[in-house]
């Protein structure tokens, strides 16, 4: 299995959060990627050079070697001065308690090497002088430096991962000089493009959302206006027809009925509405309440047809509002980002 892969399934939790940076603001990420790519320095990337020609999997060695054979060696060596263990092998050895510790060290040792041999020899197929190179990295490195140098490793592989998988440039500190002055021109072409893509979807939002307020004799805009919500809106119409078709022809007919009806329906909803308006005198409660009934009126009176086109079309007014607003938010992050880098 390709490495990359491997480390890809390993690691789906720290994958989504990079994934995710790279899908809400690319500034960001590529300040991220450049710090990772800083962290693994050119001696730990020479250490994994290593690694990869001596085992199949990279991670998954140094991962046993965190969270195996290091806490064996350290339960191990904590024997060297365990009362219980020296009486134990002192009386198997016929040794004296306190003259035993010689002997403690020796088992420890012999243990110890037993050990990291068995662990290498498991982990790789290789000829003496590799292995030799094994036992010393797995010897002479602590379990932080191990962690580190893991971390280290994953991360860069899932940042480039990331990168390359949204086409995002990003620039490794550590690569050679034309190769930063490469990926830095790249960078710069990547934000002249977004730039422009967002320049065009603007026009095209200011241009459409004028198509949009035109319609309908202008009930998207007054709509949007008042921030209602549109379901629960055509929620009331459905319940005003549905119990306007349970009258009798004569009260269907009665334009003081059906209004009854229209208000014992919406009152509910103008009494919320009214709460949420902030209103000075009794003059503006009274325009505040008859621009509610105007508006709820003209929405009951749509045909099913002419409802069900508004709908579409408000949803469409809606969702490019929200482009424009996530836009917005993307240059201003981006200039933030660029500021601070």
């Amino acid at each position: 299995m390709d490495n990359t892969h491997h480390i890809e399934l390993k690691e789906k939790k720290r994958l989504q959060e990079i994934t995710d940076s790279a899908i809400t603001n690319i500034e960001l990420f590529r300040q991220q990627a450049k710090a990772a790519l800083k962290q693994y320095s050119k001696r730990e990337r020479k250490l994994l050079e290593q690694l990869h020609q001596d085992t199949s999997q990279p991670y998954d060695f140094l991962d046993q070697v965190e969270t195996q054979l290091i806490p064996l060696r350290q339960a191990l060596n904590a024997k060297r001065t365990n009362d219980s263990f020296k009486k134990t092998l002192a009386k198997h050895t016929l040794q004296r308690t306190s003259e035993v510790q010689p002997a403690v060290d020796l088992v420890i040792d012999y243990s110890d090497n037993f050990h990291i041999e068995t662990f290498v020899r498991n982990n790789s197929s290789l000829t003496s002088l590799h292995a030799d190179w094994l036992k010393a990295f797995v010897t002479t490195m602590g379990i932080e430096e191990i962690s580190s140098l893991k971390k280290h490793y994953s991360d860069a592989v899932l940042y480039r991962l990331v990168a390359a998988n949204h086409a995002i440039t990003i620039v490794d500190p550590n690569s050679g000089i034309v190769r930063r002055m490469l990926d830095t021109t790249g960078i710069r072409r990547e934000r002249r493009k977004t730039i422009a893509h967002e320049n065009s979807r603007m026009r095209k939002i200011t241009t459409r959302r004028s198509e949009l307020s035109q319609l309908h004799d202008g009930l998207i805009p007054m709509i949007s206006s008042v921030d209602w919500n549109i379901m629960e809106v055509l929620a009331l119409r459905q319940e005003y027809e549905k119990k306007l078709s349970s009258l009798s022809v004569d009260d269907v007919l009665d334009d003081k009925r059906r209004l009854e009806l229209f208000d014992s329906v919406t009152s509910e909803f103008k009494k919320k509405h009214a709460v949420q308006s902030v209103t000075t005198s009794l003059e503006s409660a009274r325009q505040s309440s008859a621009g509610v009934d105007t508006l709820l009126l003209r929405i009951f009176d749509l045909s099913t047809t002419q409802k069900n086109r508004l709908l579409t079309d408000f949803k469409e007014y809606r969702d490019i509002d929200d482009e424009e607003v996530a836009i917005t938010q993307a240059r201003a992050q981006r200039k933030n980002n660029l500021r601070i880098t």
